[in-house]
């Protein structure tokens, strides 16, 4: 569900996201899930990222919340972190100009 509720957002999970649900497999998904680590502690074994990186979260993330990212910034010395508040998991979505703007800044820099 998606923190800004506009009815271009619906539209979009109509006919991006409801048409998927019918290709669901969820013998897989147990599978992929099972097998998927969440945990962030291996991060810390690897090396720091020096190159121009953008991290974007939604405040209101109740899927993966905000915070990893703000820890991420540990490993990306050249990251801009932008915590985007009014959105959520799709923030790409609910804050379309403050997403674009960041990624063509990110593409500058690159």
């Amino acid at each position: 569900m998606s923190v800004v509720q506009r009815w271009d957002i619906v539209e979009k999970r109509r006919q991006i996201i409801a048409p998927s649900r019918a290709k669901f497999d969820a013998e897989q998904d147990a599978r992929v899930m099972s097998a998927f680590d969440f945990s962030f502690a291996k991060a810390e074994e690897t090396a720091t990222v020096t190159v121009p990186s953008l991290i974007v979260v939604g405040r209101q993330d109740s899927v993966s919340g905000y915070l990893d990212g703000v820890d991420l910034m540990r490993r990306f010395p050249r990251a801009t972190l932008a915590v985007l508040d009014a959105a959520g998991h799709a923030l790409a979505w609910e804050r379309p100009e403050v997403f674009h703007s960041l990624i063509r800044d990110w593409l500058d820099r690159i």
